[in-house]
């Protein structure tokens, strides 16, 4: 036991290097129809959620222009977003999402319906290859970061106001394409 346990620490520090030391990420950026990559990613995430028996309800702002960004890559962090919160969301509830433009940026809000988040998880929750899941290898919210940092932009969460359960995470995306750094764009 305590050889596969040093085993298993001497890979999660072989990784956390490698993952240190990569290259920085790098965007695709074309002007995007973020409301519609957020349809996409609901359609994607649907099957799963009916399966769970959770539905996802959206509130999309018809105000948002089209934005300067990497489609694939937010896709990659709404779908890992939407993904986790109909996991958290126990059977009979609403997953929701909206997306607003103010002040600058857009702002779109993923709230689950689940138990929340413990105060350990919290300070651990974009840690690499920290998680809760059988199935997970706790990458995905540490991708989310580095996807919507290299956007300018910057994710939160924080839990629901009572008397309602779960928590929510808020992708915040700057409105200007001139944020973006240049040295992410290929």
């Amino acid at each position: 036991m305590t050889i596969i346990y040093q085993e298993a620490q001497r890979l999660e520090n072989m990784v956390k290097d490698m993952l240190e030391y990569a290259p920085p990420l790098t965007l695709r950026l074309s002007l995007a129809d973020l409301n519609g990559i957020i349809q996409e990613s609901i359609a994607i995430v649907k099957a799963m959620a009916g399966e769970k028996q959770v539905t996802i309800e959206s509130r999309l702002s018809s105000n948002i222009s089209p934005v300067e960004l990497d489609p694939m890559k937010m896709k990659q962090v709404l779908i890992n977003l939407l993904t986790n919160a109909v996991q958290a969301s126990p059977p009979g509830e609403s997953v929701f999402i909206s997306s607003v433009s103010e002040e600058g940026r857009i702002v779109i809000d993923i709230t689950d319906q689940g138990p929340g988040i413990s105060a350990e998880q919290k300070e651990n929750i974009f840690t690499p290859f920290f998680t809760t899941k059988k199935e997970g290898i706790g990458l995905g919210l540490i991708m989310v970061k580095n996807i919507v940092s290299a956007h300018g932009g910057e994710v939160q969460f924080f839990d629901n106001p009572p008397p309602e359960t779960g928590v929510t995470f808020r992708v915040i995306l700057p409105n200007d394409p001139g944020v973006i750094s240049t040295s992410t764009q290929k």
